[in-house]
């Protein structure tokens, strides 16, 4: 199976919330023979996510790296589309489906590898279903 995993997603791994327990049992499902890709802009975005966590005192220093590292230990595949054909992609896409470009980044990468979406935000996946990509 192919699958695109965005922030929101990944990050109820290590921040509880009501889908916390879903999102693992998910994740528990992939197997080694399946692909999961994620667009660069999740490196920036899972960053972030760890650094406002600190700063709000969820996680500490040492735990966000940890989860930093635990992160990076899966076979994420990071596609690394860029320039001007690929931005003009996610304005078509973010304007069609009423989505920021970074949730457009989503979307193009799971409309182009024919991956199932997984992400806990409610306008990129009704996106997701008005496009026709699978959502987890």
């Amino acid at each position: 199976m192919v699958y695109t995993l965005d922030c929101s997603f990944c990050a109820a791994l290590f921040l509880p919330d009501e889908e916390s327990e879903r999102v693992k049992l998910l994740f528990d499902s992939i197997s080694e023979d399946d692909s999961i890709y994620i667009p660069h802009i999740w490196w920036y975005e899972i960053s972030n996510v760890l650094f406002a966590a600190i700063k709000r005192k969820r996680l500490t220093y040492s735990n966000a790296i940890h989860i930093n590292s635990l992160l990076s230990s899966f076979n994420f595949i990071t596609d690394s589309s860029c320039g001007h054909a690929y931005s003009e992609k996610l304005i078509e896409l973010a304007n069609a489906y009423t989505l920021s470009a970074y949730d457009a980044a989503y979307l193009e990468l799971s409309i182009r590898k024919q991956a199932a979406l997984g992400s806990l935000d409610k306008e990129l996946k009704k996106a997701c279903i008005d496009a026709g990509v699978a959502i987890l």
